[in-house]
């Protein structure tokens, strides 16, 4: 359980016959055989040595010993997921390296090498780059000498550095040096390590909107590992996501709807249970992108299938309140009430207001406007005129539901009066639906379409979070309209969902 101290003790001024590599596969070993408790001990004990007053002679003639202590002690915080700590001692040793070897040591590499991985897991990119460029002077004066995979690997380090600070220019500058040194040699030229780096470079084409070289890219690490796994192989798949989203930036939306179909075909592919391969996150982003296609071409009743099981996946894999799951929860509640609903013309034809279908999608256009303006009066004088119209009041209370997760709106909203309009539709909804169920014929104004009760639900349940709402609510009869909407709808399962929260929040 001690095997790397008695290593240490070897540790001469030099950091050739101590390097980086022997010291990671010791203190591995040591990860493997020793308890937490036992590990955290020993760390102690290390720093506890280097504290010591009897050491400090000893340190102070090795000062590289010195500093690959400190390296194991950091490495001890990292394997703790202490990555404060252990950016500590890595620079302390990185500093304390430094100043003994000088900038143009070989041997400093080691030292950088900690020093910039932890600034990365910090999310420190600006320091990160400087630390990263400062490694590539070393290891690439090294590579002349004596090539190795390491420049690469350091290259592709770096350009991710680049691409989170979105300095675009400068990571594909270093993703085409990794791709030149590649196709310097047939063998490399033609591996998976060439077509990542060809898809990190597409990637950043991409997002520069240069969509036509970023094609290029992909095609051409498509076609690399279709060459070394075969045309069938799951290892395509990320890159058929890609393309397909490249693809529709160019509006090529049919081209874009086979590659991602076909990236969900080599997901399920030689699985025992098809649908279970797609219970991944990457899946689901797949197959909420397919459904936003579908939306562009007003194909809802083909985006609706799609997000709803997007919508499954991300709330097992990630939690059914993570932003992932929630971002497609409300996406499909959207699209959802985009679908027009068979009921819906019949009664909006018989409004003496607004005879037209034309008036009615001018006023949706208007809740539109007004949402994104964020003007509650516009939204609640659109809901107001437009009582007759099942479309216009669902459309006026997706427009509340989304504007009151903001806290400035919500008072605004409930002394406008948001709170007994969305009670009112949702009991003139309650009574059409009565009507129906006792077949008479009825000449109240809303279909028995249920986004009005689905949202009126979500909008109230946001509302309840302004005290002076809460208590309206609390004293009018919207828990008993909730309640009647998830027994009138029971087969409806976002509904159900929204009218529970609703209830969570409000009793």
């Amino acid at each position: 359980s001690r095997g790397v101290l008695p290593l240490l003790q070897l540790a001469t001024p030099g950091v050739s016959q101590f390097p980086k590599i022997t010291v990671t596969r010791a203190f591995s070993q040591v990860n493997k055989i020793v308890s937490p408790e036992e590990r955290k001990k020993w760390a102690a004990e290390i720093l506890q040595t280097l504290q010591a007053d009897e050491s400090r002679n000893d340190f102070q003639k090795f000062p590289i010993k010195s500093a690959t202590f400190w390296v194991m002690a950091g490495l001890e915080h990292r394997s703790a997921q202490n990555h404060e700590e252990a950016g500590l001692l890595f620079e302390q040793a990185y500093q304390v390296a430094r100043t003994h070897l000088g900038d143009d040591s070989d041997d400093l590499g080691y030292f950088l090498s900690f020093s910039f991985d932890n600034l990365i897991l910090r999310h420190k990119y600006a320091e990160a780059e400087e630390r990263g460029r400062a490694l590539l002077q070393i290891i690439r004066k090294r590579y002349a000498t004596k090539p190795s995979s390491e420049l690469p690997e350091t290259l592709q380090r770096v350009a991710i550095v680049c691409d989170m600070q979105n300095k675009l220019d400068d990571a594909i500058a270093l993703l085409q040096e990794i791709i030149d040194i590649y196709q310097s040699n047939p063998i490399t030229a033609e591996g998976i390590s060439c077509a990542n780096a060809y898809q990190q470079l597409a990637g950043c084409y991409d997002r520069k909107n240069e969509h036509e070289k970023a094609e290029q890219k992909f095609r051409l690490s498509l076609a690399i590992i279709e060459k070394v796994k075969g045309f069938d192989d799951v290892a395509s798949a990320n890159v058929l996501h890609s393309l397909g989203c490249c693809l529709e930036a160019q509006n090529r939306l049919l081209e874009a709807e086979m590659v991602f179909r076909r990236s969900l075909d080599l997901r399920r592919k030689g699985h025992k249970n098809p649908e279970e391969a797609l219970r991944t996150p990457i899946a689901a982003l797949t197959l909420h992108t397919l459904a936003e296609l579908y939306v562009k071409q007003s194909q809802h009743e083909k985006a609706i299938p799609l997000l709803t099981k997007a919508h499954s996946i991300r709330s097992s894999v990630f939690g059914e309140n993570s932003p992932e799951a929630s971002t497609t929860f409300s996406r499909l509640s959207e699209v959802t009430s985009m679908q027009p609903q068979p009921s819906q013309n019949t009664n909006d034809s018989k409004s003496p207001d607004l005879q037209s279908i034309n008036a009615i999608q001018d006023s949706v256009s208007r809740i539109n406007e007004a949402v994104e303006k964020e003007d509650v009066e516009g939204v609640l004088r659109e809901m107001r005129s437009g009582k007759s119209s099942s479309t216009i009041q669902e459309r006026a209370c997706v427009g509340i539901w989304k504007m009151t997760r903001n806290e400035d709106t919500l008072a605004k909203f409930g002394k406008g009066g948001a709170i007994e309009l969305i009670l009112e539709a949702m009991k003139v909804e309650i009574r059409k639906l009565l009507c129906k169920m006792i077949l008479i014929c009825c000449t109240q104004n809303h279909s028995g379409f249920h986004g009005v009760q689905m949202h009126g639900s979500g909008a109230l349940r946001n509302l309840a979070e302004d005290d002076d709402n809460y208590a309206k609510i609390r004293s009018s009869n919207a828990v008993e309209l909730i309640r009647l909407a998830m027994q009138n709808h029971s087969s409806k399962v976002l509904l159900r969902r929204y009218c529970e929260d609703a209830l969570a929040r409000i009793v």
